[in-house]
């Protein structure tokens, strides 16, 4: 199996792209800087095994994410980017302030018009928990605050990657709340595609490494209630262990994870 991962450089992306690795599979990673893994011994290893390929891309730039794309044939992609919010007035923002929408917008029109193989690959996107009028009502009362203040603009930026993406997967309800205005082109859904909304992300240590049998540490499902958190760890251990294997349960679903 070979995952193409956009956002491979830390968090989410980094952990999934090496428990992969681990287990023998081949991994493309897009980076913006050829250096970025340079220090990386464990990486290192699984170039020199030609199990890694790094890609230096923008997924801001739909040539290099063209060139991504097309550099191998890809079982799934793995879609991560993100940014941090930066302290600002009268809230925090996040510069540039359309990095996921426009990044998406990017990837999907290179997969619109690309070969049916390619086309078809399976993607699997991060956004976040606690988006839109649904997800907002479901958050416990004392995280509300916190997500109307500190990370709105970094879920308006999600909800509108939402919109486009539910465009082409024939999921009118992503992102709909969006404050970009859905495409008045209407399309046939071709993209084969899931969205995970972690809870507010952690760097605790996996919990799913250490689960019996018959058990998961962490739930999984549409507008869950009572979220809080869930390592970064875990939800690199969902996408492995569950949602890749098992992705025929998750198609053109969106769904939160949390403990």
């Amino acid at each position: 199996m070979h995952t193409l991962i956009f956002g491979a450089s830390r968090n989410i992306g980094y952990l999934t792209a090496t428990r992969l690795l681990a287990r023998g599979e081949t991994v493309s990673l897009v980076v913006r800087s050829a250096k970025t893994f340079d220090n990386d011994a464990a990486i290192q290893e699984h170039i020199r095994a030609g199990r890694a390929h790094v890609v230096v891309g923008d997924t801001m730039n739909e040539d290099d994410v063209r060139r991504a794309v097309s550099s191998a044939s890809f079982d799934y992609i793995l879609f991560t980017v993100g940014a941090q919010p930066i302290m600002a007035f009268p809230r925090p923002v996040i510069k540039p302030a359309d990095i996921c929408e426009r990044s998406i917008k990017n990837l999907l029109s290179v997969l619109r018009s690309s070969p049916p193989g390619v086309k078809s690959a399976k993607l699997i996107a991060i956004t976040s928990a606690g988006m839109g009028t649904k997800g907002f009502a479901a958050l416990p009362s004392v995280w509300k605050p916190v997500y109307w203040w500190a990370i709105k603009t970094m879920h308006d930026d999600k909800q509108n990657m939402e919109r486009a993406m539910g465009g082409a997967a024939g999921r009118n309800d992503w992102g709909e709340d969006a404050i970009v205005p859905a495409s008045p082109a209407k399309e046939e859904p071709w993209l084969n595609a899931m969205i995970i909304r972690p809870a507010h992300l952690t760097d605790s240590e996996c919990q799913g490494d250490k689960q019996q049998e018959g058990t998961t540490p962490y739930r999984v499902g549409e507008y869950l209630q009572g979220i809080y958190s869930i390592s970064r760890k875990d939800v690199s251990h969902f996408i492995a262990e569950e949602a890749m294997p098992n992705f025929s349960r998750y198609q053109n679903r969106a769904v939160d994870i949390c403990y």
